[in-house]
């Protein structure tokens, strides 16, 4: 199992326990292990803030009772079918009522749960998770939204194809600084490597040819000795120059190629002037309606492993982005899916200036980034506005002079220490004036600092 600290990051959703504030609602929260005293007393003071006295009877947070006798690579779902008292606690407090499962990405496991406590789940089916949420998958659900993606080529199943198709694409793309490839299946920057053109030697040849003579470069027969030139070269020298991502996960690219052929993936072109990686979480209802929720930037390191968000996102133009995230949503639906998701993009300039938009992913559930967006709206006691993608706190009630000021926030999703520290954890929100400089603070920090 490559994921460290599997259970910790099963309950990094907590911050869901803030639904309870609703007064028609009430929530069952599934820890995958005891959570102490302190914890869900701060989480029931937390509630507090609303005033309303009965907010701490309308959640609950249950254990699996076994969830010490499995390997730490069981899912939750799994520890919990094989937890009879839990379930039993479960049924107790939903029976009588309408209720429905939320979950993280479904898979089989899920839906043996939902039938074992005959309750509806209100997410993405395995099929459907599996189909769209895959780098291929994502790049066909943008395709029939009419978003744009970055250029790409997916069309290999042997070492022989991968060389064939990387070659092609670069020479495509003479121009192009770098090419990323990815995992079919992977996510959270974990299945990524990248190719620097210049370290190619045949590519840099051939660009001073191009120069020299452009009509001659579209000569059929040179445009087929150029490709066979960058493949001799892609075959020889691919796994020394093309860089793993997470050197944690593979040791090297012989070790990645391995993986990318059995699962799949994509080659993309890299944009140069990247400004930001913004996001929208959305809900798409049964009824088909499209609801978006939140957006924000996400903070990534060197190794493009996200380390968390800011929110609402300020990095590219708010309407594009709705637009785009509603697009996707719609198909969704037209699909026969409905649920959470997020969509992600990449905002970034052309020679010219101008700014586009490409997306990049697609993540068919309730994540992370769209649960901090949450507690963030419940703590500020915010709105988000659908219209212009701002927060906006209005001022307290006995207030003369505020007014109602957009707010912005931080969140990072993990933090470990290796041995027992003592965190001293604090809300930050920004004002307008305030956003941009901490949002380049955050993106040179983390970009410059985490690669390890």
């Amino acid at each position: 199992m490559s994921w460290n600290d599997f259970s910790i990051r099963e309950n990094g959703q907590m911050s869901r326990l803030t639904w309870a504030a609703d007064p028609n609602m009430d929530v069952v929260y599934v820890s995958p292990f005891p959570l102490s005293k302190d914890i869900l007393q701060y989480y029931a003071k937390l509630l507090g803030i609303t005033g309303d006295s009965e907010v701490s009877q309308r959640f609950k947070v249950v254990h699996p009772e076994n969830f010490s006798r499995f390997p730490s690579h069981f899912s939750l779902s799994d520890v919990l079918r094989y937890s009879p008292r839990c379930l039993k606690r479960i049924s107790h407090f939903i029976r009588g009522r309408d209720a429905f499962i939320i979950p993280g990405y479904v898979g089989p496991r899920d839906w043996l749960l939902s039938h074992r406590l005959g309750v509806p789940m209100l997410g993405f089916s395995g099929d459907f998770t599996t189909a769209y949420s895959s780098k291929t998958g994502a790049r066909r659900l943008f395709a029939a939204s009419d978003v744009a993606v970055a250029p790409g080529s997916c069309e290999f199943e042997s070492v022989d194809a991968l060389h064939s198709c990387i070659s092609r694409f670069i020479l495509e793309h003479i121009d192009a600084t770098r090419f990323i490839i990815k995992i079919d299946n992977e996510s959270s920057g974990r299945g990524l490597a990248v190719l620097d053109a210049a370290d190619l030697k045949s590519v840099l040849s051939l660009r001073k040819e191009r120069q020299r003579n452009l009509a001659a470069w579209f000569d059929p027969v040179k445009q087929g000795a150029a490709l066979r030139r960058v493949e001799e070269e892609v075959k020889r020298r691919l796994v020394e120059i093309a860089i793993v991502a997470r050197g944690d996960l593979f040791p090297n690219f012989a070790a990645f190629q391995e993986v990318l052929l059995k699962s799949g993936g994509v080659i993309e072109l890299m944009p140069e002037n990247v400004v930001g990686c913004p996001g929208a979480n959305v809900f798409v209802h049964p009824s088909g309606h499209v609801e978006l929720r939140s957006t924000f930037d996400s903070l990534r390191s060197q190794a493009f492993s996200p380390l968390g968000v800011l929110c609402p996102q300020s990095s590219t133009q708010h309407v594009a982005l709705a637009q785009a995230s509603i697009a996707v949503g719609k198909q969704i639906s037209q699909r026969g899916a409905f649920g959470f998701a997020t969509v992600q993009f990449i905002s970034w300039l052309d020679a010219n200036g101008e700014e586009r938009l490409w997306g990049i992913d697609v993540d068919t559930a309730l994540t992370d980034s769209a649960a901090s967006c949450d507690l963030f709206l419940f703590l500020s006691g915010g709105t988000f506005s659908i219209d212009d993608g701002r927060v906006i706190v209005e001022p307290p009630s006995d207030s003369l002079d505020a007014i109602a000021a957009p707010r912005h926030f931080v969140a990072l999703d993990y933090l470990y220490s290796p041995r027992p520290v003592a965190w001293h954890i604090f809300f930050l929100t920004f004002g307008p004036a305030d956003i941009t400089q901490t949002y380049r603070l955050f993106s040179t920090m983390y970009f410059s600092t985490s690669a390890g």
